[in-house]
């Protein structure tokens, strides 16, 4: 019933009578109650305006056409315009009728079925390879009859398109797919597991999602090609999550092959080198993936690029392809590119890359190629006559590096070496609750005084010790533990050949357990205590050279914290170069070389930890 109020009490106008009679028909045949309230006087003109702007939230309502969480309509019917505001929970629409009127109306709507088709809280969508193998993807969608996916999805070049059914949060989970290996023979040269990557995700209704479901690299007798990854990506090329796919493993020929499994998928965005990428020089064969953050031979890509190419071909990035192997097309192909792998080159049995980016694996004497991801990983490398005083055997085969991943989702779950075979997607609706966004980054800076020591370098997403959300890194002491000590024993080849960040730790470790007690680089480190922490060590070659870039902020840091300045003299690393030398760095000139004599005790000494 419409009412007015004049002085304080209720009267009923015969001309408002008549409306109400008139919008009763009217909404009963709609079968939607209006109530209209009237905050002042009798006034026919905005009586009519408020009724059909209620009647227009009523027809827009019914007419299940989509809207966003709030939208204005504007009623045009003739004498009438009028602003009217639904809110998309649903249940009612909320307005006003002009710029000076007091008249507020109130649309109680029926509830009605899901926009967009509709999902239910809880239901899943499973997205697979639809049973396509090889370097390229499915071309039909068949297998999904029966399935909440059925008439959901279209394919373009493999790629799933699919639309969202309800606006609300939604889980996301990807496998990429598992690396070939070596048929029939023994597991030490299986294909490395795909990764697995988790979060939670907002996504509105009408949204178009592509996925890329990744493949299991090619199979062979001595060398897999890598997986492919696994995207779930926006309609304007915007990656939401992605899991890289494991490398290819590899076995020689011979009567005492060596034999290495594929690398696996890694959970951060950097794709991994082939396994012995980090000891030896640069391979021969093979070209350094395109791009900025393309990889070089043999290493894995970054930034969202693809992986350097060897004797396999390298996997391709989210951004760009991967390097060629020893021969053309061998490398995996972009996600933008299309996502192809890489051609293999064992004619008997086809050990291609992955649909995904994987690269194509090498013949006979066994190269896996890289998994594809976000970035690219390493194909797999050949290093012949590499000679004694650099390792005690003499030609090296590779397997291939596993790809990187991503995650832009909240409540994240990410792993490492998950999946075997191909790759998946399963996306199940949570409701039309947001989830809140992803972590933020820590701010620890480097040069903040924090942990014991300077902060000289922060872990980002390709280091495997970053958590999100969490600050984590490296801290140096603030003062030298030694003006000049011994490296450790001439002679003596401990295996500490590693360079890379975040190996410091593992290099002191094997040189303490070889060399025993005694006064030496490494054993000074491990032994250090400073600021109630036990846990120093003597920083890989890598890592001092982060230290030398940042030395004057350090230098800074350091003596507003009671310490002392780097001087311009040698300091040891952990890396060693053979059995008689090992590494040092120049603290005037930033040189580094590995034939440094392991007795000298001229060299000094900045021990570091990890926070």
């Amino acid at each position: 019933m419409m009412k007015t109020q004049h002085n304080g009490g209720w009267m009923v106008s015969t001309f408002a009578i008549v409306i109400v009679l008139i919008m009763s028909v009217t909404i009963l045949a709609i079968s939607t109650r209006v109530i209209l309230s009237l905050n002042r006087g009798i006034d026919s003109y905005s009586e009519r305006q408020a009724y059909w702007n209620a009647h227009s939230a009523v027809s827009v309502w019914e007419s299940g056409l989509p809207f966003e969480a709030t939208t204005t309509y504007n009623s045009v019917n003739g004498w009438d315009t009028g602003e009217i505001i639904i809110d998309s929970t649903g249940m009612k629409g909320i307005g006003k009728t002009g710029s000076d009127s007091n008249i507020v109306w109130i649309v109680e709507l029926d509830e009605r079925e899901e926009q967009g088709g509709g999902a239910d809280p809880g239901t899943v969508f499973t997205f697979t390879n639809l049973d396509a193998t090889g370097r390229t993807g499915p071309t039909t969608t068949d297998l999904y009859i029966g399935t909440p996916l059925e008439e959901a999805v279209t394919l373009n070049s493999g790629i799933q398109s699919w639309t969202v059914p309800s606006t609300g949060s939604y889980t996301i989970e990807v496998w990429g797919a598992q690396g070939g290996g070596i048929n029939g023979q023994t597991p030490c040269a299986n294909g490395g597991l795909g990764a697995y990557m988790k979060g939670d995700f907002n996504l509105s209704v009408e949204d178009v999602i592509n996925i890329l479901v990744g493949q299991i690299g090619g199979s062979t007798r001595h060398g897999g090609g890598g997986g492919g990854g696994t995207y779930v990506v926006t309609s304007d090329d915007n990656p939401l999550i992605v899991a890289g796919g494991g490398g290819g493993g590899n076995k020689g020929s011979g009567s005492s092959p060596q034999c290495y499994l594929g690398e696996s998928g890694l959970t951060g965005t950097c794709g991994g080198n082939c396994k012995f990428s980090l000891w030896f020089r640069m391979p021969h064969e093979g070209d350094a993936a395109p791009g900025d953050g393309g990889g070089d031979k043999s290493m894995g890509g970054s930034n969202g690029y693809g992986g350097g190419g060897s004797q396999g071909g390298g996997g391709g990035g989210f951004f760009g392809n991967g390097g060629n192997g020893r021969e053309e097309d061998m490398f995996g192909f972009g996600y933008l590119n299309g996502g192809a792998g890489g051609t293999g080159i064992w004619q008997q049995t086809p050990n291609d890359g992955g649909f995904g980016g994987g690269g194509g694996g090498a013949r006979q004497t066994g190269y896996g190629g890289g998994g594809g991801g976000y970035s690219g990983g390493g194909g797999g490398a050949y290093w012949g006559n590499v000679g004694s005083d650099a390792f005690p055997l003499r030609s090296i085969r590779g397997n291939g590096g596993g790809g990187g991943s991503y995650n832009s989702g909240s409540d994240q779950l990410n792993l490492s070496g998950e999946q075997e075979g191909h790759g998946m997607v399963r996306i199940t609706f949570i409701g039309q609750e947001a989830v809140p966004d992803a972590p933020a980054v820590s701010d620890l800076a480097v040069g903040d005084y924090a942990h014991g020591g300077v902060v000289f370098y922060i872990f980002d997403d390709c280091d495997p010790r970053y958590v999100p959300g969490e600050g984590h890194g490296l801290v140096c002491a603030t003062t030298d533990q030694s003006t000049g000590i011994p490296w450790g024993s001439s002679g003596t080849l401990v295996g500490a050949m590693a360079k890379v960040i975040g190996i410091g730790q593992t290099n002191t470790t094997l040189i303490v357990a070889s060399e025993g007690p005694g006064n030496y680089a490494a054993q000074l480190c491990d032994d250090f205590e400073d600021g109630g922490y036990f846990d120093w060590f003597l920083p890989s070659k890598d890592e001092l050279n982060e230290m030398y870039q940042n030395k004057t902020i350090i230098n800074a840091t350091a003596s507003d914290n009671g310490g002392s300045n780097f001087t311009n003299s040698i300091y040891w690393n952990s890396t060693e170069g053979g059995l008689f030398r090992a590494w040092g760095q120049s603290f005037l000139t930033g040189g580094q070389g590995g034939n440094f004599g392991k007795g000298s005790p001229n060299n000094r000494v900045r021990a570091v930890r990890a926070f």
